[in-house]
């Protein structure tokens, strides 16, 4: 016993030794605050025809405290390939729109109504910035992305982001920030696409219940997909329904539809928790808001097990005490 009781003194000496030990070996050094920034909106969508100008605006804010620099580049992407919406670039980080790429020499960032590749911003600052270009007639019918990259003077090119957003968006990277350009030319054509696969677990215990939405463009332009999925009961009843925020999805390329941007498995939920017996899941996708809606169902089935037998433990449980108690007072 008093071995066990210096045991236990012995390692809270060790336990307060390291903590003190830890607290006077962290360093004091204060960094400085990144930069920080918003931009709307997040994503530059365009569709044009030629000939004609093109003036896109958008706003760029300095949320910190102290006056920044930032320098203005054009960098070329492409869809990452993970159906995920993200993006990559498609050159070298040192690559710029200086380099040798005739469509992006030909875009101008206004600054106060200047071209500039260069914005500087004081404490809180917000400015409106220009995006512009001149079109010439015999364009042909094509799809343009690329991102308008605010850096500061320090920073390096970020290598990845996202492809689609929400309408306001705030950022804290080292980096900057960038703002996506999606850019139609002479798109003539309707939005071409379809709904890949539309799954959900085959049975289930409770919910939320899972769906795998993908879509595809077959497209030569960007599409705007949205799409809602209805829930229905064994009696017909609309008993739930999972709203699919609109997402763009680059030519060519396919992409999984959340029901919350924020989701890492990039799937769509019913968040409904109780669930019982045989419901049918009806998925409806439009590819831009001038068309008609693309339809596919799935069918599941929940039964709470876990719950049903542990019901049933106790009612067995109950039954037996119920039946000695009874047959002791008998006897008496």
């Amino acid at each position: 016993m008093k071995y066990f009781v210096f045991s236990i003194k012995l390692i809270i000496i060790v336990a307060l030794f390291g903590i003190l030990n830890t607290r006077y070996q962290i360093p004091n050094t204060v960094f400085a605050e990144g930069t920080r920034l918003k931009i709307k909106p997040t994503v530059l969508q365009i569709k044009a025809t030629s000939p004609g100008d093109i003036h896109a605006p958008f706003r760029i804010q300095n949320l910190g405290d102290e006056t920044i620099s930032l320098k203005i580049i054009l960098k070329r992407f492409r869809d990452a390939g993970d159906e995920s919406g993200k993006i990559v670039y498609s050159t070298p980080e040192s690559a710029t729109k200086t380099d040798d790429d005739p469509f992006l020499k030909q875009i101008q960032v206004l600054v106060d109504g200047e071209t500039s590749d260069t914005v500087t911003l004081g404490p809180q600052q917000e400015k409106e910035l220009e995006l512009f270009m001149m079109t010439e007639d015999g364009t042909v019918s094509q799809d343009q992305y690329f991102s308008i990259i605010f850096l500061n003077s320090q920073a390096g090119i970020p290598t990845r982001t996202e492809a689609e957003a929400k309408d306001a968006s705030f950022s804290s990277i080292q980096a900057g920030i960038a703002l996506p350009v999606l850019l139609s030319l002479n798109a003539d054509t309707k939005a071409t696409g379809f709904i890949d696969s539309f799954e959900a677990p085959i049975a289930l215990q409770n919910g939320p219940v899972p769906f795998t939405v993908r879509v595809k463009n077959t497209g030569e332009h960007f599409i705007q997909a949205q799409g809602l999925i209805l829930i229905k009961n064994m009696f017909g009843q609309t008993v739930g329904r999972v709203s699919l925020p609109q997402a763009n999805i680059l030519a060519g390329s396919t992409r999984l539809l959340p029901s919350d941007l924020s989701e890492t498995d990039r799937k769509a939920r019913w968040s409904e928790k109780l669930l019982f017996g045989f419901y049918t899941a009806t998925l409806s996708i439009a590819l831009s808001p001038e068309q008609s809606l693309y339809t596919r169902s799935v069918h599941f089935i929940t039964f709470p097990f876990s719950l049903l037998s542990g019901l049933l433990f106790i009612s067995v449980v109950a039954f037996l005490i119920f039946h000695r108690i009874r047959k002791k007072v008998s006897e008496e």
